[in-house]
């Protein structure tokens, strides 16, 4: 045992003595540098992809949604897995198809609501997965086909000069109609004095008629679409157009534009729908147009039907 004791000192000395050298000047020791080229890299650190709403849990009824902040936001959820049917009474009497109809009805009434069984309620009402009805609304499909029918419509009334008299050409006509129906005689024309004027003519007031629709609501819809397109055409944002912007409403080559409608940081095409409690709303030329139903008793802020939806 005393040996290897031995041993090992006389190792340690020798291996002590290899890696530090006296310094020749100073006489101390002095350890060995490595060798460039055996340096070792630190390995890079892989941060994970943090979203805003990993980790968030909102609760039962609700989900998260990602503001345009970026910052996580728990609101009720917009709808349920219709797939899913197990009836169950809840403790406001109504039954539910599912947990998830529950649980967002509590969430959007702003109460607690628990299961008290299995099954529909007795004598209760159930609520149904049945979507309200669709809001009359102007796609900007159904604008750019107004557009065409009031073009049409104009270049049929040119007129080629003749031996005595001087023709209309196609701004003539668009200028005596300006002259016509600037019925307030302020040298422009509104929405109404628009609406008059597309009116005028039964193949252009058709253009935008469903059959399926009653006469008010195509007279709704086409009040629609006319403020649409006059809204493409309104330089000064004044809800009116001069003559100047009236003749470019009317040129055949004027192309209106193509709008989305924004919510909570996301972008929506034009037809594209969302539901806002008990309403059902549509993106139409840039704006969200939404039914007026009254939800749980409450009136809905806003009945006109052209009111932009704000989601704050």
């Amino acid at each position: 045992m005393a040996s290897k004791l031995v041993i090992c000192v006389l190792l340690f000395a020798v291996v002590g003595c290899t890696l530090a050298k006296p310094n020749k000047k100073s006489g101390k020791a002095s350890h060995m540098k490595i060798k460039k080229g055996y340096k070792t890299k630190p390995i890079p650190e892989v941060l994970p992809v943090v979203r805003p709403c990993d980790g968030v849990f909102c609760g039962a009824g609700r989900e998260c949604i990602v503001t345009e902040e970026q910052e996580p936001s728990c609101q009720c959820l917009q709808s349920c897995d219709d797939s899913i049917e197990h009836l169950i009474c809840g403790s406001d009497g109504v039954s539910y198809p599912n947990k998830c109809e529950l649980h967002r009805s509590a969430c959007i009434k702003e109460t607690k609501i628990t299961q008290v069984k299995a099954g529909p309620c007795e004598a209760a009402p159930t609520v149904s997965h049945a979507r309200p009805a669709r809001p009359q609304m102007c796609f900007q499909e159904d604008r750019d086909v107004l557009h065409k029918q009031l073009v049409q419509w104009l270049e049929s009334k040119e007129q080629a000069d003749g031996w005595f008299m001087r023709g209309k050409t196609y701004l003539d006509v668009v200028d005596e109609y300006f002259t016509m129906f600037d019925e307030s005689g302020d040298e422009v024309i509104d929405n109404t004095e628009f609406m008059r004027f597309v009116e005028h003519n039964e193949t252009v007031r058709n253009s935008t008629a469903q059959d399926e629709n009653t006469e008010v609501d195509n007279q709704l819809m086409r009040s629609m679409c006319v403020d649409a397109l006059l809204t493409e055409a309104d330089a000064d944002f004044d809800w009116r157009l001069n003559k100047e912007e009236f003749e470019t409403c009317l040129r055949p080559d004027f192309q209106p534009g193509t709008k989305m409608c924004s919510l909570e940081g996301r972008e929506y095409a034009d037809g594209e729908e969302m539901q806002n409690k008990c309403n059902e709303c549509v993106c139409a030329c840039g704006n969200w147009v939404c039914t007026a139903n009254a939800c749980d008793g409450d009136m809905v802020a806003g009945t006109d039907a052209q009111e932009e939806y704000d989601p704050g």
